[in-house]
């Protein structure tokens, strides 16, 4: 475990072509998550704001555009990345071991993050640690249930000059198995679903899209947990 820390940390650290593309994401990359925050009136003008595996820190910037001001932080493990953020103060560190005290955000974000860190159950729990009783936490990540979605059997940690989806994934994220992470928690789970490859358009499929089985079986999960008091 240890070496492939290390393998990630350098990864990371070295891959600056890799940050250069994660600048590049726009609004239309988050709108699920801005549609959950939509829905629920979540406020964010004004609240102590933590992005997990914030990269670069476009979703901190994107907030602060549509939302207004807030007191936002971001957390990775590259200093590239965290040198790029253009709002929130960048905090260097693991997330399985986040540096800060319990109970302190209104609202935290981990968009696209747990399929890259090992263990990705021990953030899940500091993630609720750290968020104040009735705050938000919102949660993307890849859904490998999906039939149309594979696993890497080795990630692939090498220099390149491109973003191949999934390519330097470790953990095999499933909207099951996080979800019974967040309902071992105590707290209301207020969305959860999976996106992406199975929403049927064709008028006669359409009845499938509520099955409850073809929830789990897109691309992308999402969910939105609210910490009980």
């Amino acid at each position: 475990m240890r070496d492939l820390d290390q393998r990630l940390a350098d990864f990371y650290n070295k891959n600056l072509t890799y940050f250069c593309c994660l600048k590049k994401h726009e609004k239309g990359f988050y709108k699920n998550i801005l549609d959950a925050i939509d829905k629920f009136n979540l406020e964010i003008k004004g609240k102590k704001v933590l992005d997990v595996g914030s990269g670069t820190g476009e979703l901190l910037k994107i907030l602060r555009e549509k939302y207004g001001d807030y007191w936002g932080f971001g957390v990775d493990i590259s200093e590239i990345g965290l040198k790029m953020h253009q709002y929130g103060k960048p905090v260097k560190a693991d997330a399985r071991k986040l540096p800060f005290r319990d109970k302190n955000f209104d609202l935290v974000f981990c968009v696209d993050t747990l399929e890259h860190i090992p263990n990705y159950e021990k953030v899940i729990k500091e993630i609720y640690r750290i968020a104040k009783p009735r705050g938000y936490i919102l949660i993307r990540a890849p859904n490998y249930d999906c039939p149309l979605l594979s696993f890497p059997q080795r990630p692939d940690l090498t220099i390149r000059k491109e973003i191949i989806a999934d390519r330097d994934a470790v953990s095999k994220t499933t909207l099951k198995d996080v979800l019974s992470q967040f309902r071992s928690l105590k707290g209301e789970i207020l969305i959860y679903e999976s996106w992406g490859s199975f929403n049927w358009k064709i008028p006669f499929l359409k009845i499938l899209n509520y099955l409850p089985i073809t929830n789990f079986l897109g691309g992308t999960c999402l969910i939105l947990f609210k910490k009980e008091r």
